[in-house]
């Protein structure tokens, strides 16, 4: 129940073109056969450590991470 124009922020987020995926101007993926999976998003959210390791994560201002 996403709207479309939210994967513009997945993709400041994550850099796509590291794995040859970018997005056209109407927010679709190319190539098309792509897909964005979100996981781990919201406020009061577990997460179990050995699911992540943040100290092989780029998101470093992510408000779960434990690593420096």
């Amino acid at each position: 129940e996403w709207n479309i124009q939210d994967q513009a922020i997945v993709f400041e987020l994550v850099d796509g073109k590291t794995i040859g995926v970018t997005l056209n101007e109407s927010m679709m993926m190319i190539p098309v056969k792509s897909i964005s999976v979100v996981y781990g998003i919201g406020e009061e959210l577990n997460m179990l450590d050995y699911e992540h390791d943040c100290a092989r994560c780029n998101l470093t201002n992510c408000q779960f991470r434990v690593a420096q």
